[in-house]
C-alpha cells in the first residue's frame, strides 16, 4: 500500500486535504504578489520599499498568506519547530474557513505530509482516493 494510502487511513486526510488547499494558495498567491511586485517596480518604488509594501494584507484581492505558511517556508521547516507550524496552520484555518487540521498529530507526520504534497507522491487516481476516503469515514 502505498504511503499517502496509509496516511488516509491513519485519519491524517484532513492534514494532506489542507496542505493540498495551502499549496493552492500559495500559488495563488505568488502569482498576485509576483504582479503586484512588477506594478510597483515599474511605477518607480525601490526594490527594498516594494518588498516591505508586499506584507500589506490589504494589497491582495483574494487572500494573504502570512510568511509562516507561504509553502518555501513549509519545506524549510524542521521538526524542532514544526508546533509553531502548527499553531500558524489552525490560525490560517480558522480565518480563511477551510477544514481545521487535528492537533494530535506528530511533528513527523506533518513533515511527512508536507514532503509528500510537495513532491505529489500522494497524487493516484481519483477513484482511489474517493474510496480511500468513503472508507476512512
Amino acid at each position: 500500500m502505498e504511503e499517502w494510502q496509509v496516511l488516509l487511513q491513519e485519519n491524517e486526510a484532513p492534514l494532506l486535504i489542507n496542505l493540498l488547499l495551502l499549496k493552492k494558495m500559495n500559488e495563488l498567491f505568488e502569482a498576485e504578489r509576483k504582479t503586484i511586485r512588477t506594478d510597483f517596480l515599474v511605477r518607480g518604488i525601490c526594490v527594498k520599499e516594494v518588498d516591505g509594501l508586499l506584507e500589506d494584507e490589504g494589497l491582495y484581492k483574494t487572500y494573504y498568506i502570512s510568511p509562516d505558511l507561504r509553502w518555501e517556508n513549509l519545506l524549510a521547516t524542521n521538526e524542532s519547530n514544526v508546533q509553531k507550524l502548527l499553531t500558524a496552520m489552525m490560525k490560517e484555518a480558522k480565518s480563511q474557513k477551510f477544514a481545521v487540521i487535528p492537533d494530535n498529530i506528530s511533528g513527523s507526520k506533518i513533515m511527512e505530509c508536507i514532503r509528500m504534497v510537495h513532491e505529489g507522491s500522494f497524487l493516484g487516481s481519483i477513484e482511489e482516493l474517493k474510496s480511500i476516503l468513503t472508507k476512512s469515514n
